[in-house]
């Protein structure tokens, strides 16, 4: 029997994790929220172990790690970070990446924003409203911190770690280099990091699977939906969401704008939604509150395009999700998906060659949707699980590693 561990916060496929472990390995895992929030959001399938900021940092908490086989991190975030730099050399780290987490190992996030956005974006930023809504958030921050003067002492001492660990600081390289495994969401994303040289984990094939989503998906014969496009899949700048509508303008796409952007940033979702009404007025539709699946996968199932022009990989549940659905899915070709879903013989279209007057991708949905469930279901998913654990037990890192 292993002993496993998981430390997360409270995010959407942690339930996916909890029951692709828990199929292939019953009982070996204990499941560590960090931070815990008051209520859960995104978390319902389980009840994990709550670990306060206080605890998370305290030698106890943090020599523990060190008895479990490995201890599987699910996106590298800064709570997460601060765990690794405190933890014990021996513990044994598995990095579950979700791409926002380890995409600064790759490129510059200026980089991967493209220019209307990227102005949009600096010009709330410098304008007197924002910086006025900042403060607010900050004092309210300020306020609910000195009502709870031992969360207040906790976050300083998140805080001082947290100055060393992230990218461009003090030590963030040596902090990485005690995770002894990677799992990125793309193969060719960890041999990117790799080759800068300075990083050492053994990479890993895992990620969440989508067999869940998959497998109640209503699906139509032909990939007809209503005349309705889905722009990216959250609030985030690399979704280039001004760009990606600027775009449809030029194209006098005439159909329904839907933007989902209940998941990211509430202040960049506000520039979104100013900017798809005044393009498209009445036809744009943002989604603003969080949905369950079976009321997204009904979106997604009557739209004709999923239009993600974001430079790197993000959103392969709701590609795959798509696929599935026979809806058109359009990406930019330097995002890695585009060769990697279209070397998986998956029909996507280049946001270069986009046209939504255009008849879509010949192509037979019951195969598409054999080769998402070959490759994404729930069989090739086990699969992966029972792998990873036994490659990440079978390759512990000794003390002259660490």
């Amino acid at each position: 029997m292993a002993t496993l561990a998981h430390l997360f916060i409270d995010e959407k496929f942690i339930d996916s994790a909890h029951d692709s472990f828990e199929a292939v390995a019953p009982g070996d895992s204990r499941y560590f929220l960090l931070d815990p929030p008051t209520t859960l959001k995104y978390i319902r399938g389980f009840e994990p172990e709550r670990v306060s900021i206080s605890t998370m940092l305290g030698s106890n908490f943090l020599s523990s790690l060190a008895t479990f086989d490995v201890v599987f991190i699910h996106a590298l975030t800064d709570h997460a970070r601060a765990v690794v730099a405190k933890a014990p050399e021996s513990v044994n780290f598995c990095w579950i990446g979700w791409g926002f987490d380890y995409y600064e190992l790759i490129s510059k996030r200026g980089d991967r924003i493209l220019p209307l956005t990227a102005a949009a974006v600096a010009n709330a930023t410098q304008s007197p409203e924002s910086t006025n809504l900042d403060r607010v958030h900050f004092n309210a921050r300020i306020k609910r911190a000195f009502a709870r003067l031992s969360s207040l002492k906790s976050r300083l001492k998140l805080d001082k770690v947290l100055s060393q660990v992230g990218p461009g600081r003090s030590v963030e390289v040596s902090m990485l280099n005690k995770i002894h495994h990677f799992a990125p969401v793309l193969p060719e994303e960890g041999t990117s990091i790799l080759h800068r040289g300075d990083l050492h984990f053994s990479l890993r094939d895992w990620n969440y699977g989508v067999h869940e989503t998959i497998a109640s998906f209503p699906t139509r014969q032909t990939n007809q939906g209503t005349n309705a496009i889905i722009v990216g899949n959250s609030a985030t700048p690399e979704s280039n969401h001004f760009d990606a509508f600027a775009h449809l303008s030029d194209l006098q796409f005439d159909g329904v704008v839907v933007c989902p952007l209940s998941y990211g940033s509430a202040q960049y979702a506000n520039l979104v939604v100013q900017e798809g009404e005044r393009r498209f007025a009445g036809r744009f539709k943002p989604l603003l509150s969080f949905m369950d699946i079976s009321t997204y996968q009904s979106v997604m199932s009557n739209a004709r395009f999923l239009y993600m022009n974001q430079r790197r990989q993000q959103g392969l549940g709701n590609i795959l999700m798509a696929l599935y659905a026979g809806t058109t899915v359009v990406l930019r070709e330097e995002n890695p998906l585009f060769c990697s879903l279209g070397n998986l013989d998956l029909p996507v279209v280049s946001v270069t060659d986009f046209d939504p007057a255009s008849p879509p991708p010949q192509c037979d949905l019951n195969s598409v949707r054999k080769i998402v469930s070959d490759h994404f279901g729930r069989q090739n998913q086990l699969r992966r699980t029972r792998a990873l654990i036994d490659a990440c037990i079978t390759s512990r890192p000794t003390l002259s590693q660490a």
